[in-house]
């Protein structure tokens, strides 16, 4: 090791030591997972951070292994904080756990559409198809599994799907009105392309 890089290494270590001491607390005994995980079960859930949110949850995930919830939400925070392949595996695992877990499947097409700029390949499209399938009233997966369809010329086969969807709701349910705006953007997209 040369004589600089000797005097850099001892100025790094020099640093970071007196960055522990400043911003650290090296008074303070280290805390087993158990006993900080149960501190933070008594505070208010507004007042943790993601990280120990995360924490709460991963506990949870351990002591219920076969609850999709805890894995679901734990996928929420990583997209959240900018972890995306992360919050991927955490709706994966969801679905592991419970392959009919609504939330989960359109979290995971929704993170999937993120990943892929907008792009709604095949097996994103069967997320939604399924969570709308499972649950009529997830009016917003129903339309986004039929616009694949739409983009890529089927307007007919897209819009008896959307009919489908609009089926499943009550004439004046709210969401109706929701539907119709989405569609009406998915045509003024199309319009809108060169070509």
């Amino acid at each position: 090791m040369s004589r600089l890089n000797l005097i850099l290494l001892s100025v790094a270590i020099i640093a970071a030591g007196a960055l522990y001491v400043w911003k650290g607390k090296p008074g303070i005994a280290d805390q087993p997972f158990d006993a900080r995980a149960a501190e933070l079960a008594e505070r208010q859930a507004t007042d943790l951070s993601p990280d120990e949110l995360l924490t709460l949850l991963q506990v949870r995930a351990v002591d219920f292994p076969e609850d999709a919830e805890p894995h679901y939400y734990i996928g929420v925070i990583l997209r959240e904080t900018g972890r995306p392949e992360d919050a991927d595996r955490a709706f994966r695992s969801a679905l592991r756990r419970d392959q009919t877990h609504v939330p989960s499947l359109v979290a995971l097409a929704d993170l999937m559409v993120q990943m892929e700029n907008g792009d709604i390949r095949p097996g994103v499209a069967q997320l939604y198809h399924r969570a709308w399938s499972l649950d009529s009233e997830q009016v917003r997966a129903g339309f986004m599994a039929g616009l694949p369809m739409f983009r890529a010329g089927s307007a007919n086969d897209a819009r008896a799907h959307w009919e489908k969807v609009a089926n499943g709701l009550a004439e004046d349910d709210p969401r109706q009105a929701m539907l119709t705006a989405l569609i009406s953007a998915a045509e003024a997209e199309t319009e809108n392309q060169p070509g």
